[in-house]
């Protein structure tokens, strides 16, 4: 039987430096190019520009090809946000095509798949940059209208787009984002030092990793943090990793302000790679991830994987993801965080159930558990 052509839009691997949608997409790709049922119905082509293919390259994906568009990636994201978008599969041929980041393609005779993975543009538009919060309300329903079916990361998402764009329940498929158990489990200590030395951070602290934007809620934290006892806080600083997003020179000035009344609270400079980040969990004494909206949330579940405890607020699909294995918020409320810091170093019991529930919760979340259906779809369409 001739293979059929499985396009992947890469784009969001294409860059130095990859979001959380391109963390996602690169464990898709992980299961495609090394799935038996894959590779024997498809070629699986990865989409990417001249100038983004040294990057998507350098991942070493196996079983693929690319192809390169002759424009810059800038241009090939706005492409989809043109009134005029020439049908994809004229330009590339017949085929499946999988769209992970909201954009897809108008697509003549080809079946196509695009990921929206949270609709917090809509729901919390207050916490989205207003650039983006215009041109994804703009173009939102043409991208679903365009596509085949609609691919989100949890269940919590799926009702959501379900009431809010009215699609389909039954076209929309839930492709939960997992965690490699090869690439993060507890570290050394020996080993972690090492890593911490690399970005001068301090040892037991608690942790916020992610974007520093308003949606994450960080600048609460900062300021729950701040009401927590001096002991505590004395052996246990507040790291935040994660680059500036929109609006963060708000949130770094909330942070310079608690530094200068003597709370201690580090963010290191310097990138921190996806291969130390399972050290930087390790090292910590817990994840603190009081989001206001998350569509997954995948901290927690890289943390609970490195035997980290993890705090999680008590909204969207958060509840879904970590289940009973960590202690819950309400991300409005500071004294609440406050107190479960203030728990989670003080209630050695609940720590230790903590653990051991969220390393056995994470095993659920792999890359290929995350993927059955999304294979079983691909696989009739390849009889098609």
């Amino acid at each position: 039987m001739k293979k059929r052509n499985l396009f992947v839009d890469a784009l969001p691997l294409s860059t130095e430096r990859i979001s959380g949608v391109g963390h996602s997409l690169h464990g898709l790709i992980s299961v495609l190019s090394s799935n038996e049922t894959i590779l024997n119905n498809y070629n699986v082509k990865l989409l990417t520009t001249r100038s983004g293919y040294k990057h998507l390259s350098s991942w070493g994906f196996k079983n693929v090809k690319y192809v390169k568009m002759p424009i810059p990636n800038r241009v090939a994201n706005r492409i989809p946000t043109l009134a005029l978008v020439p049908p994809l599969d004229i330009l590339l041929g017949k085929g499946v095509y999988l769209f992970p980041n909201f954009r897809s393609w108008p697509l003549i005779w080809s079946f196509s798949i695009t990921w929206v993975h949270d609709i917090g543009f809509l729901l919390h538009p207050q916490y989205v940059a207003p650039r983006n919060q215009k041109m994804l309300q703009k173009n939102i329903n043409r991208w679903v209208r365009w596509s085949s079916m609609i691919a989100t990361v949890s269940e919590s998402s799926k009702a959501e787009i379900e009431r809010n764009l009215l699609v389909n329940k039954d076209n929309i498929l839930v492709v939960h984002n997992g965690v490699d158990e090869d690439d993060f489990s507890p570290v050394e200590e020996t080993k972690y030092n090492l890593v911490l030395k690399k970005y001068g951070l301090p040892k037991n602290y608690f942790l916020y990793l992610g974007n520093i934007e308003p949606r994450k809620n960080i600048a609460r934290l900062i300021r729950a943090y701040h009401q927590l006892p001096g002991e505590i806080k004395r052996n246990h600083p507040l790291v935040l990793v994660g680059g500036g997003g929109w609006l963060s020179d708000e949130i770094f000035e909330e942070m310079k302000k608690a530094i200068s009344s003597g709370d201690k609270i580090v963010h290191p400079e310097e990138y921190v790679t996806d291969i130390d980040l399972p050290s930087i969990y390790s090292a910590s004494c817990g994840l603190v991830h009081p989001a206001i909206y998350e569509g997954f949330g995948i901290s927690p579940i890289q943390a609970m994987s490195c035997g980290v405890p993890v705090i999680v607020s008590n909204t969207s699909s958060l509840p879904e993801v970590v289940g009973d294995a960590g202690f819950y918020v309400d991300p409005l409320n500071e004294r609440e965080i406050t107190g479960a810091m203030k728990r989670m170093v003080e209630d050695k019991e609940a720590r230790k159930a903590l653990i051991e529930k969220g390393e056995e919760r994470a095993k659920k979340f792999t890359w290929e558990a995350g993927s059955e259906e999304l294979i079983e779809i691909l696989k009739d369409k390849a009889k098609a």
